[in-house]
């Protein structure tokens, strides 16, 4: 109820306070963009900077008795029975391949509903074959032996008692186990985009489209909508009747095709699964075949050709069609269901303490990816929102997709180990994520659950506060927050920022009503993130300047252009506790990562030179190559704090194109050291400042720039969370000027 107040409320930022609030989890920890532009008169040279900060991708109210995402997945492996686990992956995957065939039978029908209220004969015909194809496959896809097993054991160990007269309620133990284990499964698998039917207010059309498009808050929270499992009154349908009954609706349907569009085996020689379906029913029908098949054919006549008035009476097909379509539709939702069940009763199956230890690593999973992906997505958006378009960016985009690089400043040892276990799992999932560009605004209403939570943002009349205006906080996308100081502010997208409660208030108001009743989110704007945990796509609008600037060729393959990007995680831990953690042993970790990561950037980087982009020319391949050399150099260097390895990776990811996103535990304290360092490297390599100045641009920027600001933003004390023990061991380019720092809650 508290984030859902916070969501009311149009507030998405996570102080660091709140890292170990439960109710947040799912939130990146002092997510913020931050933008660093430098002027050279006398060179006629200028430059910027963009990065993006958050605190380590963990699960920090979740605690770390199990060591991290890496050590509890270890365990689970060791505990799982190789057959089961075989069975297990199998009933998943069934079920991501029904829900993925059963969206397009959906959509399918809707292009048949929408066809046949025009009497479009051609797009009727093509649609209709398109479904038996899919349908087809759809019930290929359940095996018959293990739908029966589960039903069998279903129904041999459901207990029923029967009903109390006073109360009337029936209890099935079992049904409800199963129910709420299912409950626990569901995945985020809603799409915010509603299909849009051209005129088609058919009752059936928009069942489907709330049951495939649900759009309430309570089935964005829950995840697949109830009509995709069985209720405590249904009775699990055999498979074998299933099939049959989606048959018999083929077969219905290519029989009213034969009525509306006269068709004949020349019109359907091009379709052949629809003109099996045409001969299976003349052979059961010939009488009637022969009577209502004609010589002319469909594809030969104009497409809105309908029959004529005069010699047959006009039928609205409709009517016509929409049992055979429910029917069909039915029987794709019996199977879903079905395989649910199959599911839910090899869970039942599990032991307890291996279904727990299930149950709390996806959850771990899933909270510390979901900060990742909300990071990452800003990171694109502030790219392709807030610069002018950059040809060799989108070629590389849209080619082999840019890298991704994150920073990590955490030390191998207990908790901050617990949290780099947790970030590695995240930064890793990424990997399998699509991101897809399309022009914003093409989306249709991608925003409506936005919209009906601004709608009660204003129905509630939420009194306003008046604060320091130097707390300010703009939205990039539905999940994610920057917060730049005032000034660089004004570049980014969307509504102009609005003040932020200081932290006196749990619940910061923000903003007043006259400005949330003039600064609705414009819909098609926001990202939208569709699809299941092994097949995710996330869909980034894009204004127009930037799809203009995409290269033709891909534009012209299809309207939308996807990619995937290439996460690469270097770490590097430099606080009081590494000298423990080496003796220990601990940071086998870190190096272990700096090796993978290497290899990885390696590979990307050969990648890259080949693209032979406009401003790839010999110099930088050279500059490039040099790099890499050094960068392998100091990766394989047994070096206690080696920070050089941040810094070359930082010079290497902005020659790359790359973006980059850097964090520590709080995204706070050394993240703020680090970025601050890496704006006076750029003004010392690209804007030529000299070495006398150095030193006094890094104090500037640390006790006057805008991360002191983030610390007062977080925890309301314009200091560094250092003491003067931890200085002494960090590496001296990473110690704050006096009067900057102080021993304050972090």
């Amino acid at each position: 109820m508290k984030l859902t107040f916070l969501l009311l409320l149009g507030i998405f930022f996570r102080k660091s306070l709140h890292k170990t609030n439960h109710e947040t989890l799912f939130l990146p920890v002092n997510l913020h963009v931050q933008r660093f532009f430098a002027n050279n008169d006398s060179l006629r040279r200028s430059s910027s900077l963009d990065i993006v900060t958050a605190g380590a991708f963990t699960a920090a109210s979740l605690g770390f008795k199990g060591g991290g995402l890496l050590k509890m997945l270890e365990q689970l492996t060791a505990a799982e029975d190789p057959v089961y686990a075989s069975q297990l992956n199998i009933a998943k995957d069934t079920i991501l391949a029904l829900r993925h065939f059963r969206r397009e039978i959906v959509s399918t029908v809707m292009r048949i509903l929408v066809a046949s209220r025009i009497k479009d004969e051609i797009v009727l015909i093509q649609a209709a074959n398109e479904l038996i194809v899919k349908c087809q496959n759809i019930m290929s896809l359940m095996e018959p032996k293990a739908a029966s097993e589960a039903l069998s054991f279903y129904e041999e160990n459901r207990l029923t008692v029967s009903s109390n007269k006073e109360n009337g309620d029936v209890t099935a133990p079992l049904r409800s186990i199963a129910e709420r284990i299912i409950q626990e499964l569901r995945t985020p698998q809603v799409e915010f985009t509603p299909f849009q039917a051209e005129e088609n207010p058919d009752e059936f059309s928009e069942t489907v489209n709330k049951e495939v498009y649900p759009t309430d808050t309570h089935a964005i929270r829950c995840g697949s909508p109830p009509s995709h499992y069985y209720s405590s009154s249904e009775e699990p349908e055999p498979i074998e009747l299933t099939c049959v009954n989606m048959e018999a609706g083929l077969l219905a349907l290519a029989g009213k095709l034969s009525q509306f569009c006269n068709v004949d085996d020349t019109a359907i020689s091009g379709f052949r699964p629809l003109a099996n379906l045409v001969s299976k029913r003349r052979s059961t029908t010939p009488v009637v075949a022969r009577e209502l098949l004609s010589a002319q054919s469909p594809l030969s006549r104009p497409k809105t050709l309908a029959l004529d008035s005069e010699a047959k009476p006009q039928k609205d097909w409709v009517a016509e069609l929409k049992p055979c379509l429910k029917k069909i539709h039915h029987s794709a939702n019996c199977l879903l269901k079905t395989a649910r069940l199959a599911h839910t009763v090899l869970r039942l199956r599990v032991d307890p303490p291996k279904m727990a230890l299930d149950h709390a690593v996806q959850l771990r999973r899933d909270a510390c990816f979901s900060q990742a992906l909300t990071t990452a997505t800003t990171a694109l958006m502030v790219q392709l929102w807030c610069s002018p378009p950059d040809p060799n960016f989108l070629s590389l985009l849209v080619k082999i997709g840019p890298l991704m690089y994150f920073e990590s400043l955490l030390t191998c040892l207990k908790t901050e180990k617990a949290m780099l276990s947790d970030a590695i799992v995240a930064i890793e999932d990424l990997k399998s994520v699509q991101f897809t560009l399309v022009l914003a605004g093409t989306l249709g209403n991608t925003e409506q659950f936005f919209g009906n939570i601004s709608s009660i943002f204003k129905r509630k009349k939420i009194r306003t506060v008046q604060i320091d205006e130097r707390f300010r906080c703009n939205t990039i996308t539905s999940s994610t927050t920057t917060s730049p100081d005032t000034e660089k502010a004004k570049h980014l997208p969307g509504p102009a920022p609005t003040p932020e409660a200081p932290s006196g208030s749990e619940f910061p108001f923000q903003g007043s009503q006259e400005q949330q009743e003039n600064e609705d989110l414009p819909k098609g704007m926001a990202p939208v993130i569709r699809g299941t945990r092994s097949a995710l796509q996330v869909v980034l609008p894009v204004p127009e300047a930037i799809f203009s600037a995409l290269p033709a060729d891909c534009i012209s393959q299809s309207p939308q252009l996807s990619f995937n990007i290439t996460p690469v995680l270097f770490n590097v831990g430099f606080n009081e506790f590494v000298p423990i953690a080496e003796k220990l042993g601990e940071d086998d970790l870190e190096k272990k990562l700096n090796n993978d990561s290497f290899v990885r950037i390696h590979d990307y980087c050969k990648r890259f030179l080949k693209l032979n982009l406009e401003s790839n020319k010999e110099k930088q391949r050279c500059t490039i190559a040099g790099i890499m050399k050094e960068l392998r150099e100091e990766c394989f260097m047994k070096k206690s704090r080696n920070v050089k390895i941040l810094e070359i990776m930082e010079n290497l990811c902005r020659q790359l194109l790359g973006l980059q996103i850097t964090s520590c535990k709080s995204a706070k304290d050394r993240t703020g050291m680090a970025v601050t360092l890496q704006q006076c490297n750029l003004l010392t390599r690209e804007m030529d400042l000299s070495d006398q100045e150095y030193q006094k641009a890094l104090d500037t920027m640390r006790s006057e720039g805008v991360r002191i600001e983030n610390c007062a933003k977080n925890i309301d004390v314009r200091k560094f969370a250092f003491s003067w023990l931890q200085l002494v061991t960090f590496p001296h380019k990473y110690r704050p000027p006096p009067g900057s720092y102080g021993q304050v809650q972090s």
